[in-house]
């Protein structure tokens, strides 16, 4: 499922299930929508250059209907087993691309979150 963070702040990330569990990862939460970031619950869509040189995200979102939206960074979050459609396409397109969570190898979602947030650090 695409993530878009435009940014740095304020900024937007969709996922269907934009919620935190576990110690600390509400908090965390909260502070990301203080700093200005909407999360927005979404269904899958596709990831497009928009001619610019820059990329731009479709997604439908659950409350808002078919959304569009122009993103410095693609996070690529997916399923049970590797799937990684999308990162090869992106390379050239944006400056950084970062493959994390089962897009990278499937293990537990906190797997996933940490190299998330190892990728939050690096950028």
């Amino acid at each position: 499922m695409p993530t878009g963070v435009r940014g740095p702040w304020p900024g937007e990330v969709s996922g269907a299930g934009s919620r935190t569990s576990g110690k600390g990862f509400e908090e965390l939460y909260l502070r990301a929508q203080e700093a200005g970031v909407r999360f927005v619950k979404a269904l899958p869509g596709r990831v497009e250059e928009d001619g610019q040189g820059g990329v731009v995200v479709h997604y439908d979102d659950l409350a808002r209907g078919r959304q569009t939206l122009a993103v410095d960074l693609v996070v690529l979050a997916m399923g049970s087993r590797r799937l990684d459609e999308l990162s090869d396409r992106l390379a050239g397109l944006v400056p950084e691309v970062y493959v994390i969570g089962d897009a990278r190898e499937p293990r537990k979602v906190l797997d996933a979150m940490a190299e998330g947030a190892e990728v939050g650090r690096t950028i």
